[in-house]
C-alpha cells in the first residue's frame, strides 16, 4: 500500500506502477479528489484501474457518474471496504475472502 496527498504524485505513481486499486478520500465538496478521479479516468494508462471513493457526504451518485467503481460512506467499516474491493475487481487473498465470508454468513 502506498499513500500520497498530492494529486500529481498519485497520478504519476498510478501511471508507472499500475496498482490493483486506487482509494480516493473525499473530505469536502470541490476538493482535488474529484479532479484526480477525472484525470485518472481520462488517462489511457490509468483509466482501467478501479477506483474506490470514500466520502463523509452523500456523494455516491456523483462518484459513480465520474467513473468510480464503488463509493463508500464514512465511516468506512472494514468488511464494507473488503466488499468494495471485491466489487471493484480486486483479487483478494484467500484468507481475506474466507474471513469476509465468515462475517457475512
Amino acid at each position: 500500500m502506498v499513500s500520497t496527498r498530492l494529486g500529481i504524485d498519485a497520478l504519476a505513481f498510478a501511471q508507472q506502477t499500475q496498482p490493483a486499486v486506487i482509494v480516493l478520500d473525499v473530505a469536502f465538496p470541490g476538493t482535488a479528489s474529484w479532479d484526480m478521479l477525472k484525470a485518472l479516468k481520462a488517462d489511457r494508462a490509468t483509466r482501467d484501474i478501479p477506483v474506490v471513493m470514500c466520502s463523509g457526504l452523500e456523494q455516491e451518485a456523483r462518484g459513480l457518474e465520474a467513473g468510480a467503481e464503488v463509493c463508500l460512506s464514512k465511516p468506512v467499516m472494514y468488511y464494507d471496504f473488503l466488499t468494495a474491493l471485491a466489487d471493484a475487481g480486486v483479487n483478494l487473498s484467500a484468507s481475506v475472502k474466507r474471513e469476509a465470508s465468515q462475517i457475512s454468513d
